[in-house]
This record gives C-alpha cells, structure tokens and sequence, in this order.
C-alpha cells in the first residue's frame, strides 16, 4: 500500500522539527477551499513551488489539506499519505533526505514513490482547475472583446498556470536526480512510469496555459 513506509533508518528528530514548525505557522488540518477556481489556482501554484521535500513537509502536518480540486469534491485525498511521516527538514536536497532518513535503497523507493503520487495527485488536480480557469477567462475575454473593454484577471490567471507548471517541472527536476538511487537494473521499480506521468501532466498544463495565452 502507498501508506506504509518502511521505519529503517528513521532518524526521530526530524519529525520533532516537523511539528515545531507546523506550530510556528498555523498550519491546520482542514483549511477551507478557496472560493473561486482562481484562488484555487493560485493556491495548487504556491504549493507547486515547494520542493518535493518542503511539501512533504506540508504534507506531514496538514494531513490531506492545502490542495483542492474545485468544484465541490474537497482536498486531493492522495495528499494525506504523508500524515505522520518523518520530515528531513534540514536536508539540503531531495537525494540527500532520502539517504539520510532511508537505511536501503528498497526504503528510498519506497517513499520516491509516495512522493511521485502525491505529486501527480497535486497535478492532476491543478489541471482540472486550470481547465475551469480556461473556461471562465475565455468567457470573460470574449465579454470584453464584444464590450470593447479588457478582461482584468486573464493575465494573472495564466501567470498563475505559469507558476504552476514551473513549480511542477521543478519536482520532476527532483525526481529525475533520483535515478542514482533506484534499483539495479531488470529490477521493477514502479518509479519511471510515475514520472512520466508527471511529465504527461506537465504537458496537459502547458496545453491549457497556451490556449490561454493565444487569446489575450
């Protein structure tokens, strides 16, 4: 099951400095959804330029909150897999973590792969709400055109798609340096298609912010 870590080479005082953290800031465990798919989109995009590790933190200590699919259906579930999970705060790359918290390479794969679906869950829910974003700015423009006026929201709705995709392309970045670390070869790993699926992801949001763009 994606929820069950290993605990080999678990060093504690990570997660203690997890949990101080989340005190400090006031992270809680059920922030309300934003109202709009652009506040949506602002919010998937700001969590999207987190590392991979810094959201793992967030992760950690906000359980499944802090990214909404818009439309009624709550925060992405998948994000709750990091509740509870130990948090390498101090450590300087995504690489290093793992090898500093994980004893094998198995238990590295282990939480790479967690990794990879929470992040495709991020994704996957930024798209659905860039496609909202897509349709209410497409609308709008057309208002305006006909009004001889300007939409004032359509180019930070797509500075906002950018944000998005760079934060997402950063993490493949990350996952991408992973491959040191993997199992020898012939080995199946379940991590190569998880990141083309990121990169497939990547694709549909850079999709979405051209269409956008081609209308302003």
């Amino acid at each position: 099951m994606a929820d069950r870590f290993p605990a080999r080479g678990l060093n504690p005082a990570p997660l203690l400095l997890a949990l101080a953290l989340a005190a400090c800031v006031g992270i809680g465990a059920d922030p309300a959804p934003p109202d709009t798919p652009e506040a949506a989109l602002d919010a998937q995009a700001q969590a999207l330029q987190r590392t991979v590790q810094e959201a793992a933190v967030a992760g950690a200590t906000a359980g499944a909150g802090g990214v909404y699919l818009f439309g009624g259906k709550g925060p992405a579930t998948a994000l709750g897999l990091f509740g509870g999970i130990p948090i390498g705060v101090a450590t300087g790359t995504y690489v290093g973590y793992l090898q500093q918290q994980y004893a094998t390479n198995e238990a590295r794969l282990d939480r790479l792969r967690a990794d990879l679906d929470a992040t495709n869950a991020e994704t996957a829910a930024a798209i659905a709400t860039m496609r909202s974003v897509l349709a209410r700015e497409s609308a709008r423009l057309a208002a305006a055109r006909a009004a001889g006026t300007v939409d004032p929201t359509a180019r930070s709705s797509l500075a906002a798609m950018n944000r998005a995709i760079d934060g997402a392309e950063g993490r493949r970045a990350e996952f991408e340096a992973t491959r040191a670390l993997r199992l020898g070869p012939g080995e199946e790993t379940g991590v190569d298609p998880r990141i083309a699926t990121l990169g497939q992801h990547i694709a549909d949001m850079r999709a979405i912010a051209a269409q956008l763009a081609s209308q302003l």
